[in-house]
């Protein structure tokens, strides 16, 4: 079965923030994916990371600029939002939350904020889960990137397709195919990027130089 597969390479807008979704099981290669994209689009932003298990060794290597917190504080995002309204946008954020699982951030207007207004703002964002459903409707489907992982299950796999696949897998397929098809391509760490800017998904894989490995 064939699909479009090239290297992952992101070219950012210009102007402007920009906002990723990134949605994967456990071990499917989220976070890795996660400090790929900071340190090659991000590094020199302001920012902020919530995740509860901050001092896992996974972020060892993380910037020591990076400042994480194990609670997630609102406020920070509509700070930095009144910021950049009084300084004319001259501060680039980047605000990032990795399995965080708490309904604080999903029904948090801030962060609904965040992926949809606040890219205007110069603020940009990646936001990881192990289950879509812990991200607002709103939020998963506003994010410029989406990157779909391994997911656990059939179900969890049939749910993805049918909101975020769908569209871009090859025509004639029905349901317990596209699932079987998504369950071999995301093997070995293999995933769809979705580039709603571009119009285009596509498979990828991070080069082992690029994982850090």
């Amino acid at each position: 079965m064939s699909f479009p597969t090239k290297p992952f390479d992101i070219t950012l807008p210009t102007n402007g923030g920009t906002s990723w979704a990134l949605i994967g099981s456990s071990r499917s290669g989220k976070t890795t994916l996660l400090k790929y994209i900071y340190k090659t689009y991000y590094s020199k932003h302001i920012s902020v990371m919530f995740s509860m298990n901050a001092q896992a060794d996974i972020y060892k290597d993380m910037p020591k600029n990076v400042m994480v917190s194990d609670r997630f504080h609102p406020e920070i995002l509509k700070e930095c939002h009144q910021i950049n309204a009084i300084c004319g946008n001259k501060f680039p954020f980047w605000i990032c939350t990795d399995d965080f699982v708490d309904k604080s951030i999903k029904n948090s207007p801030e962060i609904t904020r965040m992926l949809t207004i606040y890219r205007n703002a110069n603020m940009s964002s990646v936001q990881s889960f192990q289950g879509r459903t812990l991200m607002s409707a709103v939020g998963r489907n506003s994010c410029n990137y989406v990157a779909i992982l391994k997911q656990n299950t059939p179900q969890e796999w049939e749910s993805v397709i049918k909101e975020f696949l769908s569209m871009y897998l090859p025509p004639g397929m029905n349901m317990p195919q596209m699932i079987s098809f998504c369950q071999e391509a995301t093997r070995d760490y293999q995933f769809f990027m979705i580039n709603a800017l571009e119009g285009e998904c596509y498979l990828t894989k991070l080069t082992r130089a690029q994982a850090g490995v």
